[in-house]
């Protein structure tokens, strides 16, 4: 096992379940200065790691993160994949690569999130040939019954 190995499954030990193991596993993983940013969030120290971690913990139950395959790194860089897995039927929904900056004593200073797959929104239906969207989904609402509009809500 390499020390990406071994930061990587460090890193995945931030999957506890209570504040405070969270708060602990944070301090033991990363530099106090520690940097994470992804599509998400973007937050720095061990007060806002643990709040971003904790805040998904909330979001996401009954799922917990797997490290996907085996980290690679050279000199103080590494990255490494991960799938969004459920605790009750082993789907995947989501999915992403981070890649991580090591300090001096081996622990995280940064890490940066990329989602390599998440599920697909339903996609908005077309306006009518000359109507462009509304950026406000409430716009172009009437007080007309449903039956009376001839576009679809947001044209």
């Amino acid at each position: 096992m390499t020390q990406y190995d071994t930061t990587a499954e460090r890193y995945f030990a931030l999957g506890t379940p209570t504040a405070e193991a969270i708060a602990r596993a944070v301090s033991e993983a990363f530099t106090e200065d520690a940097t994470y940013t992804d599509p998400l969030a973007d937050v720095a120290g061990h007060e806002g790691l643990t709040g971003v971690i904790a805040g998904a913990h909330e979001q996401l139950p009954g799922f917990e993160f797997r490290l996907k395959g085996s980290a690679d790194g050279n000199h103080r860089i590494a990255r490494f994949s991960w799938d969004l897995v459920s605790t009750a039927d082993g789907s995947s929904p989501v999915g992403g690569s981070d890649v991580i900056t090591l300090a001096e004593d081996g622990r995280i200073s940064s890490v940066s999130g990329f989602l390599d797959h998440v599920p697909q929104a339903r996609p908005r239906p077309a306006c009518p040939a000359g109507r462009r969207p509304s950026p406000d989904p409430r716009a172009g609402r009437s007080r007309w019954p449903a039956r009376r509009r001839s576009r679809p809500a947001g044209c």
